[in-house]
C-alpha cells in the first residue's frame, strides 16, 4: 500500500512539473508568436509606405504596358510580365516599383537591354500562360554567329524565369521565328 501511495504522490508531483513546465513553453511561444505579428505588421507598415513612395497602388493587371527595350517598342500586358511570382520580373512589373523605373522620353518604361531576347521571353511567358498543356515547357534559346549565344539565357537568369534544367538543351526545333536577322535568330523550342 504504501508503494502506490508513493507512486500517486510521484504521479502528482510529475504531472504538476509538466504542467508548470507545458504553461512556461506555451506562454513562451505566445509571446514569440505575438513579436512575429508585430515584426510582420511593421513588415507590412513599410512595404506600404514603400509602395506610396516608389510604386503606384492603383495597378491593373490587364493594361498594356508599352515597354522600350534597347530602342524597340515592345507591347505586353502586366499579367504576362508578373505571371512568375517572386521573379525579378515580377518586381519590376508589378506596380511596386512603377515610380521607380526608367522611362524614355514618352513615358515608356526603359530597358536597356537586348530586345531581341526581350521579345523572347515575352514570347516564351505568353506560351506558358495561354498553353492548354500544363506540363508542356517553352524554353527560348538564342543563338548567333556572334556572341548572341548565351544572353538570353543570362537575361532569363536575370529577370528569375523559371527553366528546367533537366531537359535536353542540344536539339533546337525551330517552331517559330521571333525575328529574321543574319547576325541572330531567337527559337522557340518545345519540351515536355
Amino acid at each position: 500500500m504504501q508503494t502506490f501511495k508513493q507512486a500517486k504522490r510521484d504521479t502528482k508531483i510529475m504531472w504538476v512539473a509538466l504542467t508548470t513546465a507545458y504553461k512556461q513553453n506555451s506562454d513562451a511561444f505566445k509571446t514569440e508568436l505575438q513579436n512575429i505579428a508585430h515584426a510582420f505588421a511593421e513588415v507590412e507598415a513599410e512595404k506600404e509606405r514603400y509602395l506610396c513612395r516608389y510604386g503606384d497602388v492603383d495597378i491593373d493587371n490587364e493594361a498594356l504596358l508599352e515597354i522600350n527595350v534597347g530602342g524597340r517598342i515592345i507591347t505586353a500586358t502586366r499579367s504576362v510580365l508578373t505571371q512568375q511570382k517572386g521573379s525579378m520580373l515580377e518586381a519590376t512589373f508589378s506596380g511596386r516599383w512603377e515610380k521607380r523605373l526608367q522611362r524614355d522620353n514618352l513615358g515608356r518604361i526603359f530597358l536597356d537591354m537586348n530586345p531581341d531576347c526581350f521579345q523572347a521571353i515575352i514570347e516564351h511567358l505568353v506560351k506558358m500562360k495561354y498553353s492548354s498543356e500544363p506540363k508542356t515547357k517553352k524554353i527560348c534559346q538564342a543563338y548567333s554567329k556572334r556572341k548572341v549565344e548565351g544572353d538570353l539565357s543570362k537575361m532569363m537568369k536575370y529577370f528569375g524565369i523559371k527553366i528546367d534544367q533537366n531537359m535536353d538543351h542540344s536539339t533546337l526545333q525551330h517552331d517559330e521565328t521571333i525575328f529574321d536577322s543574319d547576325e541572330a535568330q531567337v527559337t522557340i523550342q518545345d519540351y515536355f
